[in-house]
């Protein structure tokens, strides 16, 4: 059972984890004079101690007003090996959030996908399905085939119904496969859809990939894709590949060549694919497609070309990055303008250190809230008078020196200026009279 809005809660923690949260700032480029970068939003991002993302919010850049936070759930199933819940909510002000969508997945043993759901909250009431598929694998004792029966959420019926199968099959020894999709019928039973037919001469690579298509009570092939080949390089230091095939369509009875590509795979999972056209019984260049990585994974560039008598850019990106040490500072892309033959720059992400940040600190036992966090001008604590009485609320820095702030008398949406304080890490301290007698402790950061 759902409630209409959830309270808000104190960032995952992270102790004894090596994934520290994460905090960026993202701008866009205003291209005017003097032209400048533009703060649009500020993302925190916290993971579990696996690393796996366990939640982001997002929130304004210029006012460090708090919009919306996505939730990561991994909760144990006997069934499944993994399940993740992604539940995404707007948040509406005073400790408050309300549900906006929810993503399920499930995964067996296997790693196959066995549930995929999305729902959305409807009338602040309850979770409502809008699409999903469920799937089923079936393998045969002789591993001659494996079949995936897909179901796909009927809203009129509101019930789960046969979607589409897949049945991959294998011929001897492995050389020989075929993967046949079918579909289901108005009339409730499978019809074929379409087929692929994998030839192999040895178990490295498939020779030919045919195509088809079921048409009148018969297999037509839609196209074929031939003439793989792979080898390494002569420089035997960089143990890089490069692949060739061509695509073949029917023309007058039989096949005719139609287009074929070279993928060159370069250093660090990059790849530079060039594209050519069969025309007039000869091979003309028609197309390439660049992309680049660094030596940790992240993406340097994609690049995409034409030719006429030469290669000329239609669409060019670049990412640059700023490092210090092993920490990420700035990362900034850049857009290529042919027309002016300039670059003109585009997004761009600040990084704060990786230490922890605090943002909607709640005491859960105490029904406090504390927020916007980070603050710029000012706090506010939202809390019932008819349970909780504050005699004081203090400010002290987070070696616990006095900050200068102190308030009494403070009452439900109070309002606490910070504009004052100088950027950094600060605790407010809440001491409750009676009946509780409690001091609550709320970390917070000050832009």
């Amino acid at each position: 059972m759902y409630s209409q809005v959830t309270k808000a809660q104190s960032g995952p923690g992270t102790d004894n984890s090596p994934w520290l949260p994460q905090k960026y700032t993202s701008y866009y480029w205003i291209n005017t004079e003097p032209g400048g970068w533009e703060a649009d939003y500020i993302y925190q991002l916290y993971y579990t101690p696996e690393g796996n993302p366990k939640a982001q919010y997002q929130l304004k850049a210029e006012t460090s007003d708090t919009l919306f936070r996505v939730l990561y759930e991994y909760p144990e199933s006997e069934l499944q090996i993994s399940q993740t819940r992604i539940t995404s909510e707007q948040y509406i002000g005073n400790g408050d959030w309300l549900p906006v969508s929810l993503q399920v997945e499930k995964r067996n043993l296997y790693g196959d996908i066995t549930e995929s759901a999305h729902y959305t909250w409807s009338n602040e009431t309850a979770w409502v399905l809008q699409n999903g598929r469920k799937y089923d694998y079936i393998y045969s004792h002789d591993q001659e085939y494996i079949r995936t029966e897909t179901k796909a959420y009927n809203d009129a019926t509101g019930s789960y119904e046969n979607a589409e199968r897949e049945v991959y099959y294998y011929g001897a020894l492995g050389l020989e496969t075929w993967l046949l999709q079918e579909w289901n019928s108005e009339i409730q039973d499978w019809k074929h859809k379409e087929r692929i037919d994998a030839k192999f001469s040895n178990m490295a690579y498939p020779d030919s990939l045919i195509y088809r298509y079921y048409q009148d009570s018969i297999w037509k092939i839609s196209s074929v894709k031939s003439n793989i080949l792979w080898y390494v390089y002569t420089d035997f230091m960089s143990g890089q590949d490069y692949l060739q095939y061509e695509l073949l369509f029917p023309f007058q009875g039989g096949l005719k060549p139609y287009s074929r590509y070279s993928i060159e795979y370069i250093e660090n999972g990059g790849t530079i694919k060039t594209g050519e056209e069969y025309k007039n019984e000869e091979w003309i260049y028609s197309s390439r497609l660049s992309q680049r990585y660094d030596a940790w994974g992240n993406f340097l560039e994609i690049r995409s070309e034409k030719w006429d008598s030469g290669w000329y850019t239609t669409y060019w990106v670049k990412s640059n990055y700023t490092w210090e040490d092993d920490k990420l500072l700035e990362q900034y892309t850049e857009n290529y303008d042919p027309a002016t033959d300039s670059w003109i720059r585009s997004t761009r992400k600040l990084y704060a250190e990786h230490s922890m940040t605090f943002f909607h600190e709640h005491a859960e036992e105490s029904g406090l809230w504390l927020f916007p966090i980070p603050a710029k001008d000012q706090i506010k604590l939202a809390f019932s008078s008819h349970t909780i009485n504050i005699e004081y609320a203090e400010i002290v820095s987070i070696s616990g020196k006095h900050a200068g702030i102190t308030v009494r008398g403070v009452t439900p949406e109070a309002e606490i200026c910070v504009e004052d304080l100088e950027p950094g890490m600060y605790i407010l301290l809440i001491r409750c009279g009676t009946p509780t007698f409690r001091t609550y402790r709320f970390k917070f950061l000050k832009l």
